[in-house]
């Protein structure tokens, strides 16, 4: 289960237009963990859009703004499901489109949302003492990113948790921690680190680059189902779930432009398998071309019942099929990861990124592909795609499009502040027939279509 595909595929794909349990209130895409503006960033958003939630119909409302300014990031937002036809056995009190959805502001905590997040300091930047977020967690990671990865706390925002990043360094060492909810915490995660050889030497001497560290993180409530093995009925329990690593990392080199960092991650699931990752993280800043790069490349050794990157995009939606179907029959293996991303900036804003992954590990049938873009600034166009194609054996099967997702939206300038947006996206999964023993599965595509209006106005 790889990061960044789940991360990715959960950014492009959540819309204005949920079909289903999950409403839709996001508001624009969360950059405040990615642009560091030299100056005030102010954007306001307005959003419009339909939505299908517990079989009645919607329209959803949604303002908000944001504002960053350096180390300090604020977005606030307030959505709105209206009631536009009523669907539910036994009517709605005869009230259409002047209802609002009682369900997303029924307790303390759905009054939360409305503040998206506040930051301050920049994941990744050590020249500050502190980095701390507190509210939606849209890319958390701990550490080199080999337990926890592109997490992300909140997926059915009629029930907001407000989650908490809180980082410290200092040349010594220092912590990382994250937290799903401050007021009814599942995830806990905690890094410590420290730099031996500053204790010795001075702390901008070269070797006190090298750093020693452990991390832990847990789920403290996994839901787990035991079979009664005489009447074959099942109980939904909770249990505790939690994953342990030690890391080793050298800055062999680090200036105003290029960071290269090599490491190590021994990780092992508690009662379940390890994973050793071999990587070097190496960071490009081109102020003048306003450029940044990434490129992690891992080579990658697991034994059985092992999911790097376990806590991702997907954990909150996957968890019980993670543990019981996932990594119950994942097999050990051994095998390459590249991970490469290009960012343009123009005066410290984002003007588009490309990037993707690939992996490759012994076996057939072990090889998967992510490619993805964004342009998100242009004034009258805005693009996104990403590609995905997980578990082929060949190259030439790259670009097969069976079992392949493709997401593609466009947003196009219709006067002022005001945009269309469309959306396609075709996914695959897999249908389970119980009505046969054993129950068979059998590859399914789905296909959609999105359309609608929002309104956006950068100052």
């Amino acid at each position: 289960m790889n990061k960044l595909y789940y991360f990715l595929i959960l950014l492009f794909s959540v819309t204005l237009f949920a079909e289903g349990e999950v409403a839709s209130t996001t508001a624009s895409t969360d950059t405040s963990q990615t642009q560091m503006p030299s100056q005030a960033q102010h954007q306001m958003i307005g959003q419009l859009g339909f939505s299908k939630l517990g079989g009645d119909y919607y329209v959803l409302l949604n303002l908000g703004y944001e504002f960053n300014l350096g180390l300090i990031g604020i977005g606030v937002q307030a959505p709105f499901n209206i009631l536009a036809s009523c669907e539910t056995e036994g009517g709605c009190d005869d009230k259409v489109w002047n209802q609002i959805r009682k369900e997303d502001w029924n307790e303390f905590t759905d009054y939360l949302k409305m503040i998206r997040y506040v930051r301050y300091g920049n994941k990744f930047d050590e020249s500050n003492m502190f980095y701390a977020r507190v509210g939606q967690l849209s890319n958390a990671y701990i550490g080199h990113a080999t337990i926890m990865n592109g997490y992300i706390n909140n997926i059915d925002w009629n029930t907001f948790k407000p989650g908490v990043q809180f980082d410290f360094y200092t040349n010594y060492g220092g912590i990382e921690t994250v937290t799903d909810d401050i007021t009814d915490p599942n995830i806990l995660g905690f890094r410590g680190f420290v730099r031996p050889l500053s204790f010795v030497f001075s702390p901008e001497s070269y070797l006190s680059r090298f750093a020693l560290g452990t991390s832990y993180i847990a789920d403290i409530e996994v839901p787990s189902m035991e079979i009664n093995e005489t009447t074959g009925e099942g109980k939904i329990s909770d249990e505790n779930f939690g994953i342990i690593g030690i890391d080793t990392e050298f800055r062999i080199f680090k200036n105003n432009i290029i960071t290269i960092t090599p490491y190590i991650d021994y990780n092992s699931i508690i009662d379940y398998g390890w994973g050793l990752h071999f990587g070097v993280d190496m960071r490009i800043n081109v102020p003048l071309l306003g450029a940044k790069i990434k490129v992690k490349p891992e080579y990658r050794i697991f034994g059985d019942e092992y999911i790097p990157m376990y806590f991702n995009s997907m954990y909150e939606i996957e968890k019980t099929q993670f543990k019981y179907t996932l990594l119950e029959s994942a097999k050990g293996k051994q095998g390459y990861y590249v991970e490469l991303g290009y960012d343009q900036y123009l005066l410290e804003l984002l003007l588009f990124q490309i990037g993707g992954y690939y992996e490759d590990y012994e076996g057939k049938n072990n090889t998967s592909l992510m490619l993805f873009a964004s342009v998100p600034v242009l004034d009258n166009y805005k693009f996104s795609a990403i590609y995905s194609k997980r578990n082929f054996d060949k190259l030439s099967d790259a670009f097969d499009p069976a079992n392949a997702i493709f997401i593609a939206e466009v947003s196009v300038n219709i006067s002022g502040p005001l945009f269309a947006k469309a959306q396609y996206q075709k996914t695959w999964f897999y249908e389970t027939d119980y009505d046969v023993t054993p129950p068979k599965e059998t590859l399914e595509s789905k296909s959609s279509y999105n359309f609608g209006l929002f309104v956006a106005f950068t100052f």
